[in-house]
């Protein structure tokens, strides 16, 4: 492996604390594992691999790190003189500490559950389990709370409930549990909530942390007011301008920026200033080339600005600071209450896991650091116990992958079990996307901003900034996106010259390279009907049909359509691609991938369109199962037997192809009785007229109370199972279109039915119950897919599934749909450093208003959010290695595009922090910054941006953008081109003839196509010298056709013979040659001592009773009377039982096969082979229950015949002798050879 100079010092540093700071494509996987390697076979201080601990992010990923290992050392082994060593270490390796962090904390749990209150049998849980027990727990809690009328409990209820159940208090405490588990100290954290609502009277509002983050959201809605005011301003003295309005928007201007200015200072100054800014009235605009559409763009950037002044007095200084701070001492018994709580769920969820000797994760990562721990030590202590001690001792290195995905408990965990210098922690910060598995990236930042770059302390950080996956265009233009998108400020770091992607891969020459612009195509949804940058798709009469149909359409499947057409444009363009391994090779369709941040509901759309487009594609849908109708219909039949008194449920029955009823029927049994169906069902089947009808009913409702009794004793699995048998159902769906996938679907409704009684949950209404609340908390389960995505299918993505992955063509699709930004809008927010974010609430006055912590912890949830979504991008962008194409779609698309241009006249590389900080979607990142490039002019253009000044940076410079604007009647337009139907179906439809046209010559090649060797097809490959005999020597087994179409008989398995005496003529034989195998021939071989010998066979269990029974000891001892056993008994090499195989040409069995050179594989056993003086002997034993010895040898004479030219093949030796024994007659039969 030829490491870059950076790679080099990674791998051989030592002694250090290192952070491998490892850009996307940098081979930090190759790094890690060359480190291994060569720790582990260094000539002076090597490493046994036992003592390294290798941490990683995935199963998959410790699986194939070993494998890269094993592979590396086994290459080492061929080339070192330290053999031995090396030949330790891949004995050594299935059992190294390569894994992930969970299964890390298993071992260590499971070494030391002496030191915890915990059975070493504990088991994982499954997460429906562990949902179902966490649900019971709570149900019990919440009885007991009520019974006991706990006034802090009503008083949350009363906050926190719901307005029909209690279901949301539920789960805000579920959500508190869960997320104080990521701190090292969860109770300590959660203890601690209370007191940042214990705020003393007096206190001044800056010495709170809620009133710098409430400044600083407030500084970038100022920043975004001034940069208006700024556009306005920057154009007003050009023609046709409303220059009347100058003045005014020049003092509102410096009141903005006194505004701003206050936000820095404090938030007695900033109150001041908000209660200073007024706007007066604009001027009359008496100018005759000024329009009213123009003046009315200044109006409304104007009412923009008032609007968010209006709010930011509204929101935050409606109220004084005194008061403020009243709401927020209000909250705290609130707080005190939900921390009580919630304190005494985990105590009750911890009770209720105890007694199923069941754990989760979160409990793995806990009970591992109540181990390494010092149990003196209090929160915040890292005092390690005597067990981290001999853990540090243990392992002379820790090593991290994915370093930016840990959090704070897991940072903890390898705190304790490192030494002082021995961390090796290899990552990429911009590519932390997991925010939603709680991970913490400032754990890297924090170590990415204070490890120096220099080797002269423990602590060292090593930047990997070559790529060596992507072609450099591409490279460029990230760089290019994010120099100006990612700033400390608005996305949590600057990317700076050490963050930046420098190619690596250099493609070599011969191929028809993809290499070219980044792609960008842009649907405006409200456009007009022209298409920029691109050529046209289809003609102005076709799209004015199409106006209807754009209303209708999803703005995503316009996406589709248009991803469906360059997907096709690029195949059929005869692009090349570029392996490694390989070299060039055409472009194939599962080169190319569909990246999206959130494909849940789309991915289905996006698969619709590709296959009417003819394009093969994959996604792996986690969702929709429950609306299948395979699915629902068992689930009605469930619901139904758990209770048939449910009207809607028993009409899905009675309606499907489970009992078949139509709409009439339905309607004649409910007209039989009051009440609800099911009373009238029981009625018809009483009393109805129809008498074939009322024997229907009375046949479901037998059945029905059939299998009401079978689920009472029996459980949910078995329940489903049967009825598939019994309805037939499971069969009926195989026959449907899709078939065998919607049979996939059943089998995983009874696979979850068994995973549910595995976790030792019993009852059919439970199991209903747990499927009600997966569907009601957005749960899913998968559909069962129709293609597997190792084809050569597009498959589709989400991005956060592409991390770790590369295609050569990648389309980053759904750029403008709005950022999910829930989290910071919820009544309760959680930060791991800031806290709760509560409501307060006057229930007497019923009503609730956010308090400052709310206020501050939603402001810092967005940006953190924000920050995300743009790491999100950088992975999504990087995953391309020859192609990057962006989609996406916006309304109103000019008037967007001249918001986007308002900062493409220059001004810092980065785009201002508001812009950053104030973006919705990816599109109002990625066209900003688009804009301020050379290529950028369609924007710019679309949007009436005059102001553009050219970006000087080196990747500005090198890097391509393709823009393409496109109306969407254009996209549906050509949509429903596509969807005309061919006039030949018309005639496939009448079953007539298609017409047909000249047939060219590659067509009548391709179909008059006829198989080389079609003689040979039918015939088998390999035979046995019996199926030899039984095909081609026997006339009386020729009669009875081939043995391939004859029934085969079984050999019959043990247990069935324990018992019977009774064996078949072909056990018995089977036993006879077993026994001549076995016995030692060396001594005496009389009657009484094979006897014995045949007992002693039994015994070692070589024979069962049955069999040894059958084999007379007397029939042994004949055959070695004969003169050729006395032979046998005396020969000095004799060889029993003695397998062979050989090729012989396939015409002397098929004799058309004669002259083609094809040959078949011939396999037997020969029963006894000996030498004496004479030569080499065949002997073969015959069982069969014959006296005509003429016979007996014309039946076997081609099976001796092929022995014996095997045996000659085998040893180089002819047999000169040959001879059958039949045991039945104690005759030896000799055998002709010529």
């Amino acid at each position: 492996m030829t490491l870059s100079n950076e790679q080099q010092q990674a791998v051989s540093s030592r002694g250090q604390n290192l952070l491998v700071a490892a850009a996307a494509g940098s081979g930090k996987t190759s790094v890690l594992v060359e480190r291994i390697v060569q720790r582990v076979i260094d000539k002076e201080s090597p490493v046994d691999i036992s003592r390294m601990l290798v941490v990683t992010f995935t199963k998959a990923a410790a699986a194939e790190m070993r494998t890269r290992i094993g592979r590396a050392l086994t290459a080492a082994l061929a080339k070192a003189d330290n053999r031995k060593h090396i030949e330790r270490q891949l004995v050594l390796l299935n059992a190294a500490a390569i894994s992930t962090i969970h299964s890390f904390c298993q071992s260590v749990v499971r070494q030391y559950f002496y030191r915890l209150d915990l059975d070493p049998a504990f088991r994982l849980g499954g997460e429906a389990e562990m949902a179902l027990i966490r649900s019971d727990t709570l149900a019990d809690l919440f009885a007991k709370w009520y019974e006991s009328g706990d006034e802090g409990f009503y008083r949350l209820i009363e906050y926190y409930g719901g307005e029909r159940d209690d279901e949301a208090l539920a789960a805000l405490l579920l959500k508190l549990h869960d997320f104080s588990r990521s701190h090292p100290w969860p109770e300590h954290w959660l203890r601690s909530l209370p007191a940042a609502f214990s705020v003393a009277e007096g206190s001044n509002m800056d010495d709170i942390v809620w009133s710098g983050l409430i400044r600083e959201k407030l500084a970038f809605d100022f920043e975004q007011a001034l940069s208006l005011y700024n556009a306005m301003l920057s154009r007003i003295d050009r023609p046709h301008q409303p220059a009347a309005y100058a003045p005014v928007l020049q003092i509102e201007r410096q009141m903005l920026a006194s505004v701003l200015a206050s936000a820095g200072k404090g938030w007695l100054p900033l109150t001041e200033a908000l209660q200073a800014i007024s706007f007066g009235r604009l001027p009359s605009v008496k100018q005759d080339d000024v329009t009213d559409e123009t003046k009315k763009q200044y109006q409304n950037s104007r009412d923009k600005v008032k609007k968010l002044i209006n709010d930011a007095r509204d929101t935050y200084f409606a109220s004084s600071p005194g008061e403020l701070l009243q709401h927020m001492n209000a909250m705290a018994p609130v707080v005190t209450d939900l921390v009580r709580l919630t304190l005494e769920f985990q105590a009750s969820y911890r009770q209720a896991k105890n007694a199923r000797n069941v754990l989760d994760f979160s409990d793995l990562e806990h009970f591992c650091l109540s181990v390494l721990l010092d149990p003196d030590g209090g929160p915040g202590d890292l005092t390690p116990s005597a067990a981290a001690r001999e853990l540090r001792a243990r392992f002379a290195e820790v090593m991290i992958d994915e370093y930016q995905d840990t959090n704070g408990v897991q940072e903890t965990i390898l705190r304790l079990v490192s030494q002082e210098s021995n961390r090796f922690m290899v990552g990429d910060v911009k590519q932390s996307i997991y925010r939603f598995r709680l991970a913490e990236p400032s754990l890297f930042m924090d170590k990415y901003n204070t490890y120096p770059l220099d080797d002269a302390g423990i602590d060292r950080r090593i930047d990997l900034s070559r790529n060596f996956r992507s072609e450099a265009g591409i490279l460029h233009a990230v760089n290019f996106l994010f120099q100006q998108l990612m700033t400390r400020n608005a996305a949590e770091m600057d990317y700076g010259e050490q963050e930046r992607l420098n190619p690596g891969l250099i493609f070599p020459p011969g191929g028809k390279s993809l290499a070219g612009p980044v792609e960008v195509w842009l649907i405006d949804r409200d456009g007009d009907e022209t298409e920029t940058g691109s050529d046209d798709s289809g003609n102005p009469e076709e799209r004015a049909g199409a106006e209807t149909g754009m209303a209708e359409m999803d703005s995503f499947e316009q996406e589709a359509w248009l991803i469906a057409r360059r997907m096709m444009e690029l195949k059929e363009e005869n692009w090349d691609v570029y392996e490694r391994e390989q070299g060039w090779r055409p472009l194939a369709w599962r080169d190319m991938v569909v990246l999206m941040r959130a494909p849940s509901g789309k991915e289905a759309v996006l698969l619709d369109v590709l296959r009417r487009s003819g394009i093969p594609a994959y996604a792996e849908e986690n969702s929709g199962y429950f609306q299948l109708v395979e699915v629902q219909v068992m689930l009605a039949l469930l619901s139904v037997i758990d209770n048939p008194r449910q009207d809607i449920p028993l009409a899905a029955v009675l309606r499907s192809p489970l009992v078949g009823m139509g709409t009439a029927e339905l309607a004649e049994i409910r007209l039989t009785a009051s009440g609800g169906m099911w009373q009238a069902l029981t009625a018809y089947g009483e009393t109805g007229g129809d008498e074939l009808l009322r024997s229907r009913v009375r046949d479901f409702i037998r059945r029905l109370s059939e299998w009401r009794t079978f689920s009472r004793r029996r459980g949910v699995a078995e329940l489903i199972w049967r009825l598939y048998g019994d309805t037939g159902y499971y069969d009926y769906v195989g026959g449907m279109p899709g078939g065998a996938l919607r049979q996939a679907n059943l089998r995983a409704l009874y696979d979850r039915a068994r995973q549910y009684e595995n976790a030792n949950f019993r009852g059919l209404f439970r199991f209903l119950r747990f499927l009600e609340r997966l569907r009601d908390e957005g749960g899913d389960m998968a559909v069962a897919g129709a293609l597997g995505e190792g084809e050569d299918v597009v498959r589709v993505m989400s991005i956060h599934k592409s991390k770790g992955l590369e295609f050569p063509v990648v389309f980053v699709a759904d750029l403008g749909k709005q950022f999910n930004l829930r989290d910071t809008a919820d009544s309760v927010l959680l930060h791991r450093d800031l806290g709760l974010g509560l409501h307060c609430y006057q229930p007497e006055r019923r009503f609730s208003f956010p308090t400052l912590a709310w206020h501050g912890i939603s402001h810092r949830l967005g940006m953190e959010s924000k920050a995300e979504e743009l790491r999100v991008l950088y992975v999504a962008f990087t995953r391309a290695r020859e192609k990057l194409i962006l989609v996406g779609s916006a309304a109103r698309l000019a008037a967007k595009c001249a918001v986007w241009g308002q900062h493409a006249g220059g001004g810092a590389r980065a785009l201002p922090d508001h812009v950053i900080a104030g973006a919705r979607t990816a599109l109002d990142w990625l066209m900003p910054a688009i804009m301020r490039h050379a290529d950028g002019e369609n924007l710019r253009r679309y949007g009436g941006c005059d102001d553009y000044a050219a970006d000087d940076s080196p990747d500005g410079s090198l890097c391509r953008w393709q823009v393409n604007v496109v109306s969407a009647a254009g996209i549906v337009a050509e949509e429903k081109l596509s969807a005309v139907r061919h006039p030949w179906l018309d005639h496939v439809a009448r079953l007539q003839a298609v017409p047909a046209g000249p047939v060219p010559d590659w067509v009548a090649a391709t179909l008059g196509w006829r198989y080389d060797h079609e003689a040979a097809v039918g015939k088998p490959a390999k035979l046995s010298v019996t199926e030899i005999k039984r095909r081609f020597a026997s006339p009386q087994d020729a009669e009875q056709g081939p043995a391939a179409a004859r029934p085969v008989t079984a050999v019959r398995p043990r247990f069935i013979r324990t018992g019977s005496r009774s064996l078949t003529a072909a056990e018995k034989g089977t036993a006879m040659h077993t026994a001549m195998q076995h016995l030692d021939i060396s001594g005496d071989v009389g009657a009484s001592a094979l006897a014995a010998q045949i007992r002693s066979l039994a015994d070692r269990e070589i024979l069962t009773a049955d069999e040894a029974a059958c084999v007379a000891a007397e029939d042994l001892a004949a055959f070695f009377a004969t003169s050729v056993g006395r032979r046998l008994c005396q020969a000095p090499w004799v060889r029993r039982e003695m397998a062979f195989s050989l090729l012989l040409p396939a015409e002397r069995f098929y004799p058309d096969l004669t002259g083609r050179g094809e040959t078949i594989f011939v396999q037997g056993v020969v029963d006894c082979l000996f030498r004496d003086e004479s030569g080499l002997v065949l002997l073969d034993y015959k069982t069969d229950a014959t006296d005509d010895m003429a016979g007996l040898a014309a039946k076997y004479d081609t099976q001796i015949r092929l022995y014996a030219e095997a045996v000659q093949a085998v040893l180089q030796q002819p047999v000169t002798e040959a001879c059958l024994y039949a045991f039945q007659a104690r005759r030896v039969v000799p055998m002709r050879l010529i």
